[in-house]
């Protein structure tokens, strides 16, 4: 698997790649990283050139030095494709890389082919006020060592039953990568309003999400806002189904994208 740098004007990117084809790109949740797909890359690779970068400020890319907001993000990604020479591609958001995603599928429609949205977070606007609120600070870094404590709770608590300690330590250390601001890209989720997004987008859309994910219920109130789009949910599963359940997400999201 390959691992590179790109460009951007929130600094230099890091990303995984592997495969060749039609591209798909694959954007995580806060505060993981790319590596969030290390369990669907491989399966995935064998129909598309998949990419994964680690949003700016988490992973090994740069952080920004301010909040660049849910349009920052996407120019960044759209200066990243440009970076690799890709006009058009596939692409797929999971939680905060969703909110992401719909910026940029609306911002550059022509530029998405297919568009998958896992787990695309919703909020209504009486509530996103108090979620700006709470989110817009760091995270504190303690001489004793507990914030380390704290990132494997944080983590640990939506994975426990059906994950690794391999997969559960690899979130972690993600998590504590992005440092204490890595809430910048919770206030870029909680300030968007998808709703008004949606209608902008013009690629045929799969909304999928695992049966106990926060914003499954979501789903079904979302779809007709989409020109075209299906929604499917993984039973039994939580959250994070590539990690769960990726052989389904394998062939959930390549019968999606090869129709």
């Amino acid at each position: 698997m390959l691992r590179a740098y790109a460009d951007t004007s929130l600094g230099q990117v890091h990303y995984l790649e592997q495969g060749s084809g039609e591209p798909l790109v694959l954007l995580h949740q806060t505060a993981d990283s790319g590596r969030m797909y290390t369990e669907v890359i491989p399966c995935l690779a064998e129909r598309f050139r998949v990419i994964a970068p680690d949003t700016p400020g988490f992973g090994d890319s740069d952080k920004p030095s301010e909040p660049p907001g849910i349009e920052g993000y996407a120019r960044a990604l759209a200066e990243f494709l440009d970076s690799l020479g890709i006009a058009r591609t596939n692409l797929l958001g999971h939680h905060t890389g969703a909110s992401i995603a719909v910026e940029f599928a609306a911002t550059y429609p022509d530029r998405v082919i297919k568009l998958v949205l896992s787990g695309c977070p919703d909020y209504d606007p009486e509530v996103r006020p108090q979620k700006i609120a709470t989110s817009a600070q760091p995270a504190t870094i303690e001489a004793d060592g507990s914030h380390l404590e704290r990132a494997w709770q944080r983590v640990s608590a939506g994975m426990k039953g059906w994950a690794t300690l391999e997969q559960i330590h690899r979130s972690a250390v993600d998590t504590l990568k992005a440092g204490p601001n890595f809430y910048y890209a919770y206030l870029a989720v909680f300030n968007q309003d998808v709703r008004t997004r949606i209608p902008h987008i013009t690629a045929p859309t799969l909304l999928m999400s695992g049966e106990t994910d926060m914003f499954v219920e979501r789903q079904e109130q979302l779809k007709p806002l989409f020109k075209q789009a299906e929604t499917y949910v993984f039973k039994g599963a939580g959250a994070l189904t590539m990690m769960q359940r990726p052989d389904e997400f394998c062939r959930v999201v390549t019968d999606f994208l090869t129709r």
